[in-house]
């Protein structure tokens, strides 16, 4: 195969991995999204606990971009 087969190959499964993991996030966003909202509001109270479970949160749902 030449090269820019090779690098068209390689643009397009990118551009499909992409596409599908935004397809995860907004899917478990729209699943979770209230309860997630919910409980961070919960553990807003206290700023240690605010502040791991907004840094689970983001790990979790950049975890999927």
């Amino acid at each position: 195969m030449s090269g820019s087969v090779v690098l068209l190959h390689l643009a397009g499964a990118v551009a499909l991995m992409l596409f599908a993991t935004r397809m995860v996030k907004t899917g478990v966003e729209r699943a979770y999204g209230d309860v997630l909202r919910h409980r961070l509001r919960a553990t807003m109270r206290n700023p240690v606990m605010a502040v791991l479970a907004g840094t689970g949160l983001a790990i979790a749902l950049q975890s999927s971009t």
